[in-house]
């Protein structure tokens, strides 16, 4: 069924992918980006879930940077235990590119971030903090998670206040 001319205006605008594209196909780094409550840390579980069934646990790596909700960290690592992954902390910038280089190796390495709404002012510092070293440390690329549910009104307005996450993609959740 073809999707309704709004969800397209939305999805377009905020990434221009290829459909095709698989993000647990890696080597890459990603960190998934969305307002509270959109399914990050279950669509984080996902791709990490696939990437290891096809190149093995060793090959993916998990990082939060949610030091807001509480459990956050706990609920990744229930996923990494089930997966095999181990689960690595980020709070900052620093701490982030610092995990990143340890988990250099890794084919697939997946951020999921906190959930702070399209208005929140701590949202512009969460994205400020995925983007790469001057060192040329490895830059974060973004998927944005947009719940298919949503208003249009809603939809943009996510979107817009994503817009400096530079998001390579969207994860359509909740369908």
């Amino acid at each position: 069924q073809a999707l309704p001319v709004w969800e397209r205006d939305i999805i377009e605008e905020s990434a221009a992918a290829d459909s095709n594209d698989d993000p647990a196909n890696g080597p890459a780094v990603f960190a998934i980006v969305g307002p509270t409550g959109v399914g990050k840390t279950t669509t984080v579980a996902k791709l990490a879930s696939r990437a290891a069934l096809a190149y093995g646990a060793d090959a993916v790596g998990l990082v939060t940077t949610d030091t807001f909700r509480v459990a956050a960290r706990e609920q990744l690592e229930t996923y990494g235990q089930i997966l095999g992954i181990p689960v690595h902390q980020a709070a900052d910038s620093q701490s982030l590119q610092g995990v990143l280089a340890e988990l250099a190796d890794r084919r697939l390495v997946l951020v999921d971030t906190a959930g702070l709404g399209q208005r929140d002012p701590r949202l512009a510092e969460q994205l400020l903090c995925l983007g790469g070293g001057a060192d040329g440390s490895p830059r974060v690329q973004t998927l944005l998670a947009l719940p298919a549910h949503a208003h249009p009104g809603t939809l943009r307005e996510i979107v817009a206040a994503f817009r400096t996450a530079a998001p390579v993609a969207a994860v359509l959740t909740k369908t």
